[in-house]
């Protein structure tokens, strides 16, 4: 069966609704998915002995006019990349299930609710979705209740794309061009020092412990602080294995102090890498909500970003000799690159300012006003220790424990005097007006490209209207009078260290007129 009979095969097979569908994968797997499995380990088999042609993120027929195109990329995996590949895509549902049935252990049975959903764009495509939706080979969002009652969202996105994991696996791919980096950069350390060399190159990552991603799902919940609880549960759980040196923090503890380790694109999230019995590897990103509704406005220019990067990677490892900053083509490459990288570093940074106002001072804001209604005033001498300063500064210690915890940290920004929650730049808004203009007048927009898929977007998901309004002054009464507590995270980088410019405090004290 080729790929356009895959694609074209009979979606309106029946499956069994009960839970045995996943507990008996084996007896149960309709043709659909052999068919699919079948096709994947064709492609495999392909990829070993003579390669797959690529034209970016397509297949190229060998026989096609395509085929001649300058961009086309043969795909070659080794032994090691193959038997890899074999285990997952052999049967992918049973692998699939084993995963499912796993999360299902740890979060309950009890599901609110399962949506089907573009996996591109987030749009939900079929609403209260039953167990036989979850498959490789679509992407599925199960909704929970954790025990305080507060949502937390699995999102399943399917098998990744048999395709894609070749390109990574390939002998001129992702991962092989970081091992042959990481082999020159330590040649280069240890020269004639075979010893040395050969025992620090025992510690580099080979291609396929690399690969890591194959089976994923991501975790998301509101805030900072419910995702540390649910990292450290599924790290205590049994019959799982966690490598705690692969586990990526991208909030880097929440902690301004460590600003040198931030993403230059301004992305959060917390990635563990799990092991189950059969020895199949789980990437699992927990996410705070609001900001995997940025990450949806940034993949579009991130796969352009990725396939950019790759191009450039395997530019200078294919002529190391010749190569030379000033060619026209690395030129390019950078520019397209450096674009990229701005537009993702300015959606995420904008989704962090926006997070902290809607989904942690507003909730502050709402404590407080929950205590006012049912009369509670603060009281210092309910408090000890640093909670009663607190109490007689006029904090409420449970906001500030609140905000401690959550409040996401901005080392690479100083405290904004005039206008400490920024709203969204005039130039955006005035952009995304006349782009609002020219769909009423059925005309092109007179904005750039990359905005349009943003405005669009944004126009269909009323989660994102509110991620990106203006901060309330009511907003902005709060920030003020926790200001001494918030101040730390606007910490300003100066002269390489991390030391808060205590004038900028200072200042900040005397014009909020505390």
């Amino acid at each position: 069966m080729n790929k356009a009979e895959i694609d074209n095969f009979d979606q309106s097979v029946s499956y069994p609704m009960e839970k045995e569908y996943f507990e008996q994968s084996p007896e149960y797997i309709q043709a659909q998915q052999r068919a699919r499995d079948a096709y994947c380990i064709q492609l495999i088999e392909q990829a070993y002995t003579n390669g797959i042609l690529m034209l970016k993120d397509q297949l190229v027929d060998e026989n096609s006019v395509e085929a001649n195109h300058p961009e086309v990329q043969r795909f070659k995996i080794d032994e090691d990349a193959k038997k890899l590949l074999e285990f997952y895509y052999s049967d992918g549902m049973k692998i699939y299930t084993e995963m499912f049935l796993t999360f299902d252990r740890i979060f309950g049975e009890e599901e609110e609710n399962i949506q089907v959903v573009d996996l591109k764009n987030g749009k939900v495509i079929r609403d209260n979705a039953t167990l036989k939706d979850i498959t490789p080979n679509s992407c599925v969002k199960v909704h929970y209740r954790d025990s305080n009652n507060n949502p937390v969202i699995l999102t399943y996105p399917g098998l990744k794309n048999v395709t894609r994991a070749i390109q990574k696996l390939s002998l001129n791919g992702k991962y092989h061009n970081q091992y042959k980096k990481r082999i020159i950069e330590l040649r280069r350390r240890f020269g004639d020092d075979e010893k040395s060399f050969e025992q620090e190159k025992v510690k580099i990552l080979k291609p396929t412990e690399m690969m890591g991603d194959i089976l994923r799902v991501s975790l998301s919940m509101k805030r900072y602080s419910d995702l540390l609880k649910w990292k450290e549960k599924i790290q205590q759980m049994d019959g799982m294995i966690i490598n705690p040196s692969r586990i990526k923090n991208k909030f880097c503890d929440n902690d301004v102090k460590r600003h040198q380790d931030f993403s230059e694109k301004n992305f959060r999230n917390l990635v563990v890498y799990i092991e189950l019995p059969s020895g199949a590897k789980i990437e699992v990103q927990e996410k705070i909500t609001s900001l995997e509704l940025v990450d949806n406005l940034t993949h579009p220019f991130y796969e352009y970003l990725r396939l950019e990067k790759e191009k450039l990677e395997a530019l200078e490892l294919s002529s190391a000799t010749a190569f030379t900053t000033k060619q026209p083509e690395y030129i390019a490459s950078r520019r397209k690159i450096s674009a990229l990288e701005y537009t993702i570093q300015a959606i995420n940074r904008w989704g962090i300012e926006k997070h902290n106002q809607h989904d942690v001072l507003d909730k502050v804001m709402r404590i407080e006003e929950r205590k006012r209604v049912k009369g509670i005033k603060l009281d210092a001498n309910r408090y000890q220790g640093e909670e009663r300063a607190w109490a007689l500064a006029g904090l409420d210690p449970e906001c500030v424990k609140f905000l401690q915890a959550n409040f996401l940290a901005r080392p690479k920004q100083a405290l904004v005097l005039s206008n400490p929650l920024p709203d969204i730049p005039r130039d955006i808004k005035m952009m995304y007006f006349e782009y609002r203009r020219s769909k009423r007048e059925k005309r092109e927009p007179n904005i750039s490209a990359d905005f349009v898929p943003i405005f669009q977007m944004y126009d269909k998901s009323p989660e994102l209207q509110r991620l990106f309004r203006d901060a309330t002054p009511e907003l902005r009464k709060v920030f003020n009078k926790y200001q001494k507590i918030l101040a730390p995270n606007y910490r300003c980088v100066i002269k390489g260290t991390d030391k808060l410019d205590s004038r900028i405090y200072d200042l900040a004290q005397k014009q909020s007129g505390r």
